[in-house]
C-alpha cells in the first residue's frame, strides 16, 4: 500500500510538472527516482562454489545507484556501474578455484522501460547448472 501511495504522489508530480515546462518535468523525474530509490534496498545473492575447495561468491546490486559487484571469498572479482545499458541481459563470467576450477556465470535481466522501478531477475550458474537466483 505504501508503494502504491508513493507512486501515486510521483505521478501527480509528473502531471503537474508537465504543465510547467521542461525544468518542472526534470524535477518531477528526479522526485520519482528519489521515491523509488528510497524504497529499494541493494540486492545480495550469496552462494557456495566447489566441494573439496569451497568458495563463497557474493553478488551485490543497488538498483538506485547502479553499483554492481561480485566478490569471491571477499576479494572483488567483478565491479560495474549499471546506469545506461542497451542490452536487456547483462552477463558476468569468471572462474573460481585453483585446484578445483569452476566456471561461474551470473545473468541479470532488466525491463526495457523503467527498469529501476521493476523487478530484475538475477540467476547464477556454476558449470552451466543453476546454483542460485533472486530478484533485484
Amino acid at each position: 500500500m505504501l508503494v502504491l501511495g508513493l507512486v501515486m504522489i510521483a505521478l501527480a508530480g509528473v502531471a503537474i510538472a508537465a504543465h510547467s515546462g521542461r525544468a518542472g518535468f526534470g524535477a518531477a523525474l528526479i522526485l520519482v527516482a528519489l521515491i523509488l530509490g528510497a524504497r529499494s534496498k541493494p540486492t545480495r545473492l550469496a552462494f557456495p562454489v566447489g566441494s573439496a575447495e569451497t568458495h563463497e561468491v557474493v553478488f551485490s546490486f543497488d538498483k538506485f545507484w547502479g553499483n554492481l559487484s561480485v566478490t569471491v571469498d571477499g576479494v572483488p572479482a567483478v565491479r560495474d556501474l549499471r546506469t545506461v545499458s542497451v542490452s536487456l541481459t547483462k552477463t558476468y563470467c569468471f572462474s573460481v578455484g585453483v585446484h578445483e576450477r569452476h566456471e561461474v556465470r551470473i545473468e541479470k535481466d532488466r525491463a526495457l522501460l523503467l527498469a529501476g522501478a521493476r523487478r530484475q531477475p538475477v540467476r547464477a550458474y556454476v558449470d552451466g547448472v543453476l546454483a542460485a537466483e533472486t530478484v533485484a
